[in-house]
């Protein structure tokens, strides 16, 4: 059946995603295949973008808030500036 996919993206150790010739695609992630419709996957696509762009920035703003609490405890800090 491999013959009649199409790779669209592929990632050792994650998943892939191939579009089936039938129309829909295989989303493979582990153990679980989801086969849907084209549509349905960008929707699904651009889910996770939005849910990886708002982890990035809660990661960022954790960061940026620990850096802070470094820079609080700093002995003489108060010192300068």
């Amino acid at each position: 059946m491999t013959g009649s996919m199409t790779s669209l993206a592929e990632t050792s150790g994650v998943g892939y995603v191939r579009l089936c010739a039938c129309g829909s695609i295989n989303l493979n992630i582990g153990a679980i295949t989801l086969h849907i419709k084209p549509d349905a996957f960008l929707r699904v696509a651009a889910m996770a973008q939005q849910a990886a762009t708002t982890l990035l920035i809660a990661r960022r703003n954790d960061e940026a808030s620990s850096m802070g609490e470094l820079h609080d405890s700093v002995p003489g800090q108060d010192l300068v500036n």
